[in-house]
């Protein structure tokens, strides 16, 4: 797959992504096959533990790669729908990876609306929910609250960010 992204787009990234935590095996795995990683993809969820220990790790044993957080959210909990991580979690969560995680270079949250025809447990991670589905929709309290940390949090240049 790699050979025939690259052949259309040489500047192309592959970035492969582990679909869950603290699996940093299944990177190791793809390195003895020889599967060349650009970016390594991160999910993380509020639930999952302590994220200054992932981080640590990510930054010593993948030094040379560029981290993204392809999915950043709250678990379902079986208690309603998620709602998306809770007031003043995400400014944690991103202040902790500007301390510690050097190479972490992005980070997306799982996911831009809710899916109304999904399971109990997958219908409310969305940032915007949806009044009349597919019509008309609201921003949850965790978008707003995003929108003003990416303009608090803004990493500055990749020419002044230390290597």
């Amino acid at each position: 797959m790699e050979d025939g992204i690259k052949s259309v787009d040489p500047a192309a990234k592959m970035v492969v992504s582990n679909a869950g935590w603290m699996h940093y095996a299944y990177f190791e795995v793809l390195a003895r096959q020889g599967v060349k990683i650009d970016v390594i993809g991160y999910h993380w969820y509020e639930s999952a533990g302590d994220l200054k220990d992932v981080l640590d790790i990510l930054r010593t044993e993948y030094a040379g790669k560029p981290v993204w957080f392809t999915e950043v959210n709250r678990r379902y909990s079986g208690a309603g729908p998620a709602m998306g991580l809770k007031p003043g979690a995400l400014k944690k969560y991103i202040r902790t990876i500007r301390n510690r995680g050097t190479n972490v270079r992005g980070f997306f949250v799982y996911e831009l609306f809710d899916q109304p025809t999904a399971t109990e447990g997958e219908r409310g991670y969305g940032m915007i929910a949806w009044v009349k589905p597919y019509l008309t929709f609201v921003y949850k309290p965790f978008a707003l609250e995003l929108r003003s940390l990416i303009a608090t949090f803004a990493l500055p240049p990749a020419s002044l960010r230390a290597r």
